[in-house]
């Protein structure tokens, strides 16, 4: 059994008097879709950014305390859907990953469909 499904590596850190930019790369390490199985099964990058005291002034896909994530629409909202980000640039932005059926075509991450296979 695997011990871990993917690898997350900071390969850029640029700072900026007004900010800080970082690129995250993501790779899969199970030889299949990640996350794997049932497509209700779901991934989410949790990023903090603290400062030289170690107080957090910045964090994306921080669990509240019933277990949902900061920022999804769809655990605020089972009618909304938390689109795919190429950049984060607020702390209610999370990038969140779902094994999609075959035939998905939903813009959101999460949205029911009907499957047979993956």
């Amino acid at each position: 059994m695997k011990t871990q499904a993917a690898k997350v590596t900071i390969t850029r850190v640029d700072a900026a008097p007004n900010g800080l930019s970082v690129d995250v790369h993501v790779e899969n390490l199970g030889g299949h879709k990640l996350p794997t199985a049932y497509p209700s099964r779901r991934a989410w990058l949790h990023f903090v950014v603290n400062d030289g005291n170690g107080r957090v002034v910045f964090e994306s896909g921080a669990l509240n305390p019933d277990g949902s994530i900061v920022g999804n629409d769809n655990d605020e909202d089972p009618l909304k859907f938390e689109p795919h980000y190429r950049e984060i640039t607020r702390s209610q932005e999370v990038e969140i990953y779902r094994t999609d059926p075959e035939g998905f075509g939903g813009e959101g991450y999460d949205r029911p469909a009907p499957c047979g296979r993956y």
